[in-house]
């Protein structure tokens, strides 16, 4: 299990570093981390069985941050998409 643990995060930020030269940071990491936190929350619900202890509310909260969190990355993206086309324009 260690060993996997360790391939796992060796293949990770290999896989961030790879992203990250061919794209922008400010697009990378926030997908990344959403992307973990997502992760987290779905291995906590179907590993730990966490998903038993919420009610229907709370698991519309929990879908609500996560889709929250997809939007503003959307949001990132384009505010760069917007600012790379500006700056085509201007040369």
């Amino acid at each position: 299990m260690v060993l996997g643990l360790g391939a796992s995060g060796t293949i990770q930020l290999h896989m961030l570093n790879l992203a990250m030269k061919y794209y922008s940071q400010l697009e990378v990491i926030p997908i990344y981390q959403t992307a973990v936190m997502i992760l987290w929350i779905c291995t906590g619900m179907i590993v730990f069985e966490e998903a038993r202890f919420y009610t229907t509310i709370e698991l519309l909260g929990i879908s609500g941050s996560i889709l929250c969190c997809c939007i503003g990355i959307k949001f990132l993206t384009m505010k760069n998409k917007m600012l790379e086309a500006a700056r085509r324009e201007d040369k």
